[in-house]
């Protein structure tokens, strides 16, 4: 080999060589899997949250749980947990706070590197820095969510998130029918019918199904509005459209 080729090879090689190595530094590199990247995605957004921020306790705080949904684009949850020296939520400066250590549980969820969706305590929501709304039949954290509570969750997201649908209220009762066929094993579909709505769940019956809401109102303002339901109450959004 002449010498001047044997120079460009061992440049090449060692750029290389420098090239793998910041990858493997860098979370999310090639070096890092895409679960691992999203735990680390969950953990720092935890730790930048204001609660944690505040008075969020350095040495508590845990991965308990990784939760990896069947679905394109992969969705991530995280449950996360950690303690804060005093109560409450979010930047608490200036309130008269009760210095009591407290637990608390986040469930974060991550599509595509970013952070979509994250709950703390099933009362507290992250990313928006508010209280959640509750629901009059809202279900024990402990059982699975129903098809029903899920349809409610999917919808006063879809309207919360949307300013277009200010003016839209939904129904109080609904009118229910199954769509599963006769004899279809691993699969259930509920079709919820009231008015201008009709909402269709959908699920894999296994012991902790993520639920696929389809949201059709036509009314005034209507829209059609796709997304999922998760056991840790998060709902992603897949599409959003007005209806002309």
């Amino acid at each position: 080999m002449k010498p001047k080729s044997l120079i460009v090879l061992t440049l090449v090689l060692s750029l290389a060589l420098t090239a793998m190595s910041l990858n493997l530094a860098m979370p999310g590199g090639a070096g890092t899997s895409e679960d691992d990247a999203a735990v680390e995605i969950a953990v720092d957004f935890v730790r930048r949250s204001p609660t944690f921020s505040f008075d969020g306790m350095a040495g508590t705080l845990t991965v308990v749980e990784t939760r990896i949904m069947e679905s394109y684009p992969v969705q991530y949850v995280v449950i996360i947990e950690f303690d804060s020296s005093h109560a409450g939520y979010g930047d608490r400066t200036g309130q008269i706070l009760a210095q009591v250590i407290t637990h608390h549980t986040a469930g974060i969820k991550v599509v595509n590197g970013e952070v979509v969706a994250a709950i703390l305590d099933d009362f507290w929501d992250m990313v928006n820095q508010e209280e959640m709304e509750t629901y009059q039949d809202e279900e024990p954290v402990t059982s699975i969510i129903s098809p029903s509570y899920a349809r409610d969750l999917a919808i006063d997201y879809a309207l919360y998130n949307h300013r277009e649908l200010s003016s839209v209220e939904a129904p109080d009762d609904w009118d229910e029918e199954d769509l599963t066929p006769q004899g279809l094993l691993g699969a259930a579909k509920t079709r919820f019918t009231e008015g201008d709505w009709i909402v269709t769940v959908s699920w894999a019956v296994v012991r902790s199904p993520v639920y696929t809401v389809e949201i059709d109102y036509n009314g005034e303002t209507g829209f059609h509005w796709t997304g999922t339901v998760d056991q840790a109450k998060i709902v992603a959004e897949q599409e959003f459209s007005l209806l002309d």
